[in-house]
């Protein structure tokens, strides 16, 4: 995928497609595990699917790996691809039902969420950033052993009632920077990271968060998880200025 290339093009390294989404599509029908997207900015009907959709891009695929930040040739993977929603997405990005996809490369921004991942086991999300959603999840993940390696940072919720970064399940291992993050909703906890489940372990950085209700900076719910890390400088309304 290129944000230079057609969408008539077949969709391989000397005739990339611009839009994500058939890139996905031809690779469900063809069988294709591996999808390399090229440094640039994708937007609505840049890349992204356009404002009628309510996510720029669908993800149903098991054992891809989408990877963004290669240069031209797709030779190398330099940098990272940027999707901006421009606030016209529910989601920016939507990934359901799948197993072993590694997502890595990207940076997402004006989505009114970044990344909303249900029932994902043993998934990789790597060298992600999420910033100014605007009314609702970071990044917000469910399933088993997953790996996140995450920077969250400056989004702002109303109506989630969990963290910016809300992680649900067990075995999961987060590493994340979650930042400036106002997570609004009186009713619910964790204005930084919302960890619901059990054996997960988590080592971040939590700073200047907010959370309407209990939890500022961490807000955690279930058994035998380790979080290690810096929180510090985190309010909440109610409870747990930290944690």
């Amino acid at each position: 995928v290129s944000a230079s290339g057609s969408d008539l093009n077949a969709g391989t390294r000397f005739s990339p497609v611009k839009s994500i989404q058939i890139a996905l599509d031809l690779a469900f029908l063809s069988n294709v595990t591996k999808i390399y997207i090229a440094s640039g900015i994708y937007s609505p009907f840049n890349g992204l699917l356009g404002s009628e959709f309510e996510s720029g891009i669908f993800v149903r695929i098991n054992n891809l790996i989408l990877k963004g930040g290669w240069d031209t040739g797709f030779s190398n993977q330099t940098g990272v691809s940027e999707l901006d929603s421009k606030k016209q997405h529910k989601e920016t990005v939507t990934i359901s039902d799948v197993t072993n996809l590694i997502m890595d490369g990207f940076v997402l921004r004006f989505g009114k969420s970044g990344i909303q991942a249900s029932s994902c086991n043993n998934c990789i999300f790597s060298n992600i950033t999420v910033s100014n959603t605007f009314n609702g999840y970071g990044l917000n993940l469910s399933g088993d052993g997953n790996y996140i390696y995450a920077n969250i940072i400056n989004n702002y919720s109303l109506n989630s009632g969990t963290g910016l970064l809300t992680v649900r399940g067990s075995s999961n291992y987060v590493i994340a920077q979650i930042i400036s993050n106002s997570q609004n909703n009186l009713n619910g906890g964790g204005g930084g990271l919302s960890l619901l489940g059990n054996y997960n372990i988590c080592d971040i950085v939590a700073l200047s968060n907010f959370c309407g209700a209990s939890g500022g900076g961490v807000y955690v719910s279930g058994s035998f998880n380790i979080i290690r890390g810096t929180i510090n400088n985190n309010s909440a309304g109610f409870n747990g200025g930290g944690i």
